[in-house]
């Protein structure tokens, strides 16, 4: 570490305790003359360290004459009122130096106290973005996550939900990796005092090195996306824990896509289970995507036929999918308004419209599929289907979609029994 030089100054006077005389073949001369060589060379600073003991005891020092001139100041020195003089002058220059290294110490602990606080701030500005994020989060609703108002120095602070826990965002509070552990520590035995429950962890990808310790502090892994993991761990002792499991059921949607010319629109997948099988077009629901607006997305993707809702179909259910979840498979007819078919290459081996009595019969149609069919049938028939209205909930001032079964048409063509659906031009059956 490199030391200042009134630092320096004041480490060689506290070292040299003892006067040392040196002999030269030249000029004797009394230490004050190097006063005069520090206010002419600002450079030769550290020689009022060598001579200053000198001068305290009364000795001399030794230099040659080539180095310090003779002057005015010089031939005063043998006066004792000037050597006191001197003496004084120099003991004030110490006083000086160790004024300048206080005043050093005091600006570096400064610098250090207004960088905790810029810590601190950061964890405060934090904390007001956790209100933009995790407060005011897609699941506020149903966690009800209110902001931290104060937590103790070197603690995390989080935010609450309506359960008693506690959720860190390593994106909303950071710290260094060394820091970790302690900060860590410290919160956990704030958080024990303060009885909180569930603790969670929201670890992105420039934090992973929490995980490590989050994991010997008995945290457990809860879910994981593409940029974060979520830890948790259950602090009460004397309750069972109860803690949710992360989402566990794949949704998925297929369309029942049949013209005017009484035909059902099929696709041999390109990766299919049985090769050269005809089935509905469909796929996996989208994260915030309605079951509706994915069954239309799923068809044009693979198609390129746009469509609209008539009814939800049938609702098939089953384990042991994708990643060990279940699956929830949500059929629904949709009515084309394009006739040109456009397969997706990338999905799609063979794509056509196909006459409903050959599908039914068909060897390579799978019977669950062939049976979907026959509900529609069913349906329109019966004059019902499963209409899909929105309503909003009293208190939390969210939006639902709700299924139903409703009535079709009357003699004169009018619907009865139905609301108003968040599909315009719902056609009947």
């Amino acid at each position: 570490m490199k030391i200042s030089m009134p630092v320096q100054i004041f480490l060689r006077c506290r070292i040299n305790l003892t006067c040392e005389q040196k002999q030269s073949t030249t000029q004797k001369v009394h230490c004050c003359c190097a006063f005069s060589c520090l206010v002419s060379r600002p450079q030769s600073v550290l020689l009022i360290v060598n001579y200053f003991n000198c001068v305290a005891c009364g000795h001399c020092e030794v230099r040659t004459a080539s180095k310090l001139p003779q002057s005015s100041l010089w031939q005063r020195v043998n006066n004792p009122w000037s050597s006191s003089v001197f003496r004084f002058l120099l003991w004030v220059l110490f006083v000086v130096i160790v004024a300048v290294k206080h005043r050093l110490l005091t600006a570096a602990v400064v610098r250090c106290n207004r960088h905790s606080q810029l810590i601190t701030r950061h964890w405060s500005k934090m904390s007001e973005r956790q209100e933009n994020t995790i407060v005011k989060g897609a699941d506020s609703w149903f966690n009800k996550y209110t902001a931290v108002e104060s937590s103790p120095e070197g603690t995390f602070k989080g935010v609450l939900d309506r359960f008693n826990g506690i959720t860190v965002d390593s994106n909303m509070e950071t710290c260094s990796t060394d820091s970790f552990p302690d900060i860590l520590k410290r919160s956990l035995e704030h958080w024990i005092d303060r009885k909180t429950r569930g603790v969670w962890f929201k670890v992105h990808l420039n934090a992973a090195s929490w995980i490590p310790e989050l994991v010997n502090n008995g945290f457990q892994f809860h879910h994981a996306k593409n940029t974060f993991v979520t830890l948790y761990r259950w602090l009460p002792k004397d309750e069972v824990v109860n803690i949710p499991p992360f989402a566990h059921t794949m949704v998925g949607v297929g369309a029942l896509v049949i013209n005017e010319r009484n035909q059902v629109l099929v696709v041999s997948e390109m990766h299919a289970l049985i090769a050269g099988s005809w089935k509905l077009p469909g796929g996996y629901v989208e994260p915030n995507e309605n079951f509706i607006d994915a069954a239309i997305r799923e068809v044009e993707e693979e198609t390129n036929i746009r469509t609209k809702f008539e009814s939800v179909i049938s609702i098939r259910h089953a384990h042991g999918a994708g990643f060990g979840c279940s699956d929830l498979y949500i059929v629904m007819a949709l009515s084309p308004l394009t006739v040109e078919i456009s397969k997706c290459d990338r999905e799609i081996a063979r794509c056509e419209w196909m006459n409903v009595d050959e599908y039914l019969a068909h060897p390579k149609v799978h019977e669950t599929n062939r049976n979907f069919v026959r509900t529609y049938l069913e349906y329109r028939r019966a004059g019902v289907r499963i209409d899909c209205t929105e309503e909003m909930h009293q208190v939390l001032k969210k939006r639902y979609n709700i299924y139903s079964v409703a009535k079709v048409t009357t003699g004169d063509g009018k619907e009865e029994g139905t609301t108003n659906s968040n599909h315009n031009g719902t056609p009947k059956l």
